[in-house]
């Protein structure tokens, strides 16, 4: 049977359902996450053949001696030159810095290649700066696969990155996307030529979370957890996205819910996770004040939710706002949706899979979002009818059991 590994950042949440199935079937399936700080759990060592460490593949220090036999590669002219001129182009043009990663890439090749070519199958997903480097360490015989999670594709900009990018996409054999949007920013930056490689896949949540939903939506909301985190329950709770990343806009949102009356004002409770994402001291300070500012009551998570809670709090939330620069289809979308929260998205996000599946959601932009938000407040009981079909729909397009056969196929040719 195939020898696979799955290759990322982050990457165990979403995968351990189709690792997992893959090893049922007899697949040697390992993974290598290139992240900082090593994760274990029950979930994760019972779907992987083997999880490799990270750092210790990367080893110690690189040696003097590493470095002058690097200086006599062909690969590290070649690359240092191109490096020195897309940052001249770039307008950076730090000469030691490009020495510094042409050197460390070099190492990252030489000690992943054995590794890496030890598969039939290898599986990167986020192809963002720090997952690059490692593609050029696989064989030409050996097959890729490139899983392109949404930032990866929307966000990541540069000369440099378009670069690597383009680079790692002509080697790929296939290439993943979770819509057609995305699929269209693929064509749109890198070539109509790679129409033959993409595939259109979902990873799919694992079905023992949408179990969790109908577990808790079946008894009434838990008195000690909305007191814990001082929820009103007889008010309609507004999640605004799920992190607090800056992408999310949460100062563009709480502008707008601002300038909302403060007869409908009395009638929300916002709930703002800030529990994880690549933001600043700072940018909490500036969502606090700008919550104080709206004169909405409001509960911000700061600490991570136990899976237990993240359940609790998707079943008593009602209306999600999803305005990201950017979002593929995540899974904390997807779970509020089959709770039967209202989605209220920005127009622009690649949610295709959700009207083709005919989920009942609202789309609108930051000049309409007020006008928006008031008009599901004021409609929400009706609304809700509408919303107690969602949750069969949601699963046709995000359960890991209707994508497992595409993931199978990708897997298989």
């Amino acid at each position: 049977m195939k020898k696979i590994l799955l290759f990322g950042p982050e990457v165990t949440d979403f995968l351990n359902p189709l690792a997992k199935k893959l090893k049922d079937l007899g697949c040697t399936v390992d993974l290598i996450e290139n992240r900082k700080i090593p994760r274990t759990s029950h979930a994760i060592n019972e779907s992987y053949s083997n999880i490799l460490d990270y750092h210790e593949t990367v080893g110690k220090k690189i040696t003097f001696a590493q470095i002058f036999k690097y200086l006599f590669k062909k690969d590290f002219v070649k690359n240092f030159l191109n490096e020195n001129f897309i940052n001249r182009l770039e307008g950076k043009g730090n000469i030691f810095k490009s020495f510094k990663n042409c050197i460390n890439q070099l190492h990252l090749i030489e000690r992943f290649s054995p590794v890496l070519n030890n598969y039939d199958i290898i599986n990167f997903h986020s192809i963002s700066p720090g997952t690059l480097p490692f593609i050029r360490a696989v064989n030409s015989d050996k097959k890729i696969i490139l899983s392109f999670w949404g930032s990866d594709l929307y966000q990541i900009n540069g000369i440099k990155n378009y670069y690597e990018q383009f680079k790692a996409i002509k080697r790929a054999n296939t290439i993943t996307v979770m819509s057609y949007e995305m699929e269209l920013m693929l064509l749109a930056k890198f070539g109509s030529g790679l129409k033959n490689k993409i595939a259109l896949s979902l990873l799919g949540i694992d079905d023992k979370i949408y179990d969790l939903i109908d577990e808790v939506k079946k008894i009434p909301p838990d008195p000690n957890f909305l007191k814990k985190y001082n929820i009103a329950e007889n008010k309609i709770k507004i999640t605004i996205c799920y992190c607090g990343n800056p992408i999310c806009n949460h100062l563009s949102i709480l502008n707008e819910l601002e300038k909302i009356d403060s007869e409908r004002k009395e009638k929300i409770h916002l709930l703002v996770p800030m529990t994880y994402g690549n933001f600043s001291k700072d940018y909490l300070e500036e969502v606090k004040l700008k919550l104080d500012q709206t004169k909405i009551s409001y509960t911000l998570f700061e600490k991570f939710l136990s899976l237990e809670e993240l359940i609790k709090l998707r079943v008593i939330s009602d209306i999600m706002i999803m305005m990201n620069n950017s979002d593929a289809l995540s899974a904390s979308v997807n779970e509020a949706l089959y709770a039967e929260n209202l989605l209220i998205s920005a127009v622009w996000l690649p949610y295709s899979p959700f009207r083709l599946a005919k989920i009942y959601f609202y789309e609108t932009d930051f000049l309409k979002l007020g006008e928006t938000v008031s008009f599901a407040v004021d409609n929400f009981e009706k609304i809700k009818i509408d919303l107690a079909k969602n949750p069969a729909r949601v699963k046709s397009v995000g359960a890991f059991n209707y994508n497992w056969q595409k993931w199978l196929s990708i897997i298989n040719t």
